[in-house]
């Protein structure tokens, strides 16, 4: 099996596509809003307006009368970083395949490195694939998670006896063609909750 090509796009060609934050600002909407036309993210209307001054956002909703902007809604809702540093962002990120270190970021972006980092964050867990739900048959199981009470200190053993009692009941679910796993603390273990 063959793997599919990347689509190469040098650094060059990714600043002249997008040289200012106006740029990145129409190709995030063009991908969010695309030949459907602009909506409202609150309520989904279709009848919006764009303020002649763009503040304190440039999209104005006409039914529920709250603005908003392509950021709404979005990894990027809340960020006053620019458009365009967090589309470079998703560039270097997606570019490199062994990754990009908070730093190296924060210093090509010109910004800090905690910012850095949790752009990286947030584009990285906006990056993950699947939507979370499992398509193909599954197999469940549960475990306790807790230490034995002879080795916890004086005052956090609870006395309660051996087996379960004194730990927390750990869900989990892997999908057996992918093998996928997501595990959650549960209160129970009944079917139901299984």
């Amino acid at each position: 099996m063959s793997k599919p090509k990347r689509e190469k796009i040098s650094l060059y060609q990714f600043l002249q596509m997008f040289p200012d934050n106006e740029a990145a600002e129409k190709f995030f909407e063009d991908e969010r809003w695309g030949k459907s036309g602009r909506y409202c993210p609150h309520c989904g209307s279709m009848r919006t307006v764009e303020r002649a001054n763009r503040k304190p956002l440039p999209y104005r909703c006409k039914d529920c009368r709250k603005d908003f902007s392509i950021r709404n809604g979005s990894i990027m809702w809340r960020s006053h970083v620019p458009l365009h540093k967090w589309l470079m962002a998703m560039y270097f990120l997606s570019k490199s395949l062994k990754g990009i270190s908070s730093r190296k970021l924060a210093s090509v972006l010109g910004i800090k490195q905690d910012t850095a980092w949790l752009l990286a964050h947030k584009i990285r867990s906006a990056m993950e694939q699947g939507n979370g739900f499992f398509t193909n048959p599954v197999e469940a199981d549960e475990t306790y998670i807790g230490g034995l009470e002879k080795n916890k200190h004086a005052d956090k053993k609870r006395h309660d006896g051996r087996g379960t009692k004194g730990k927390f009941a750990v869900l989990g679910v892997k999908e057996r063609e992918s093998k996928k796993v997501r595990v959650k603390v549960a209160t129970d273990t009944t079917g139901k909750t299984l």
